[in-house]
């Protein structure tokens, strides 16, 4: 994390972060969320899990990002758990304004050769085309 990065986190509206499929949701990536990120709320936060190609089936990549999903839902309320004191006013609060982590499979090469036509597009394209979506209702 370079300082330009950090230094421009607080001004944001939004953002995506990117996890890769192959090593979901690191120690690194949940110290980054829960220290810099999570300043803010979490619902201007869209998590990309990448590579999702890499998995060997589709019922592996739903596998895979409801992994993630779990994952970043656990040290999020975990978090919350710690700062507000469960049960409290403060935390119901938390919970309801953050919902449920917002988070996509993406597979780029899959989405890029579909887009020019040397793939049959298998649903990654729409899932790349769509992930501005989210932001629209900011």
């Amino acid at each position: 994390m370079d300082e330009v990065t950090l230094s421009v986190l607080p001004q944001v509206d939004a953002a995506i972060m990117v996890v890769m499929a192959q090593a979901p949701f690191s120690e690194s990536e949940r110290d980054f969320l829960e220290t810099k990120l999570l300043t803010n709320d979490l619902g201007r936060i869209i998590f990309v899990v990448t590579g999702i190609d890499r998995f060997n089936n589709p019922a592996d990549v739903e596998k895979g990002v409801n992994y993630i999903r779990d994952r970043i839902s656990k040290h999020v309320l975990q978090r919350a758990k710690e700062q507000y004191g469960d049960n409290s006013p403060e935390y119901e609060v938390y919970l309801k304004k953050i919902g449920t982590p917002k988070v996509f499979g993406l597979s780029a090469y899959q989405a890029l050769q579909a887009n020019n036509g040397n793939a049959e597009d298998n649903g990654m394209l729409v899932v790349f085309l769509n992930l501005s979506q989210p932001w629209r209702s900011f």
